[in-house]
Formats: structure tokens, C-alpha cells, sequence
């Protein structure tokens, strides 16, 4: 377990911030029909 609040706040806040242009990118290839792309990003968001 992380013991480091100040770490585990940046580490979120990483996430939150490469997730939001990943939701783009997947909404952009549902609609074009680009099912590798939503494969990939549909992993990250596991």
C-alpha cells in the first residue's frame, strides 16, 4: 500500500489527465468505426 498521500494524489491525477483525451480519441472511433483504437483504449480503461 502507498503510505505517500502526496504521491498517490499525483498518481490520480496522472490518470484523470491521460483519460480525458483517451474519451475523445473513443468516441471519435466509435463513430468512424475504428475498432482498434476502441479495443486499446477501452483496455486502458479497465
Amino acid at each position: 500500500m502507498i503510505n505517500n498521500k502526496g504521491f498517490l494524489i499525483q498518481l490520480i491525477g496522472v490518470y484523470l489527465s491521460d483519460t480525458t483525451p483517451r474519451i475523445t480519441i473513443l468516441e471519435e472511433s466509435i463513430t468512424t468505426v475504428k475498432y482498434e483504437s476502441v479495443k486499446n483504449i477501452c483496455n486502458f480503461l479497465k
